[in-house]
């Protein structure tokens, strides 16, 4: 099965993404930079620590950043029974660390 990531917040923020060309790689965008993570190592064993490679606007500074996912939680918004899985997640960069969910949705459902 496929998953395609659908939702990620932070700190009580939904973020905004998009795909990137190279499979499973997402760019998420914050304020003053952006985070590269690729979710194939995650999607193929569950795999539950991802680097994140993040890039500073400002300095243009690239710093890795780990991404962990704890455990599959209950959506009422987001049911496994219509294709979806939200995990709680645990961003942790140089600066600080940012609790929220990530949510994938099945690829071949409407």
């Amino acid at each position: 099965m496929e998953y395609d990531l659908c939702k990620i917040t932070l700190s009580g923020q939904e973020r905004n993404f998009k795909k990137t060309r190279i499979p499973g790689e997402y760019e998420i965008y914050f304020e003053n930079c952006f985070s590269k993570i690729n979710l194939c190592e995650f999607l193929a064993d569950y795999k539950s620590s991802i680097e994140a490679t993040t890039m500073w606007g400002s300095s243009g500074e690239k710093i890795t950043d780990t991404f962990i996912v704890n455990e599959l939680v209950e959506s009422p918004n987001f049911p496994e029974s219509k294709g979806f899985k939200t995990y709680s997640i645990t961003w942790s960069s140089s600066t600080a660390i940012d609790y929220g969910y990530m949510i994938l949705k099945l690829t071949n459902m409407a």
